[in-house]
């Protein structure tokens, strides 16, 4: 009578230790990827939100079904790093871009996330750059941008804590960076007033017409 073949106990708990030591040493880099997914897909829903403003002016769409828009805007909160950075897409109702607004979805915040760079141009036509130390003593507040409705041409204003009225300014770029566990990742997205439509680039801290 001829034996089966198979495994003896011992290579069975070789194999089975084996594996163990893979999932262990892999754990980390499923949470690396994981986390690395999250902040791309973050700053690709920033990017979603602005366009989509852009598209709900350019078509006069409404606030709902009974609320006229005169306009819509992206609020980008926390420039500052003191707090979380955030973003939200709100319908305008009236003239003021700030008190007239009705929050149609966020505020989103973006988690492990904080701005690495922002480089902003008035229209006056000074440039201003901050790096990741100088932003948090700038006493920056908000960066909105806003498009009237039936126009592409966007609005875009910086605003201060300190009390004067917001910034208007013609460009931007913001270079987001990855927080989690000391990350180089980056991530830019730029905008032009006039141009109006956001760029993205999803690997580096310079802006790309890549979207």
């Amino acid at each position: 009578m001829s034996k089966r073949p198979g495994f003896t106990l011992i290579e069975l708990l070789t194999v089975i230790a084996i594996l163990g030591i893979l999932f262990v040493i892999s754990i980390p880099e499923f949470r690396n990827l994981r986390e690395t997914n999250t902040f791309r897909s973050q700053n690709q829903a920033l990017w979603d939100q602005i366009s989509t403003a852009r598209s709900n002016a350019l078509t006069n769409r409404k606030c709902d079904v009974s609320t006229v828009a005169t306009g819509w805007q992206i609020e980008i909160g926390g420039i500052d790093n003191g707090s979380p950075l955030s973003h939200s897409l709100n319908c305008l109702t009236g003239p003021d871009f700030i008190n007239d607004v009705n929050t149609v979805s966020g505020p989103t915040t973006l988690t492990n996330t904080e701005i690495d760079a922002l480089e902003v141009t008035t229209s006056t036509g000074t440039t201003t750059s901050y790096d990741a130390v100088s932003i948090t003593t700038s006493n920056l507040d908000k960066l909105r941008i806003s498009f009237l409705g039936g126009s592409a041409q966007a609005r875009i204003e910086l605003d201060d804590t300190s009390g004067p009225p917001a910034e208007r300014l013609d460009d931007f770029r913001i270079v987001f960076g990855h927080t989690y566990e000391n990350s180089d990742k980056q991530q830019t997205v730029c905008m032009n007033r006039v141009a109006s439509f956001p760029t993205i680039n999803k690997y580096g801290n310079i802006c790309s017409e890549d979207v």
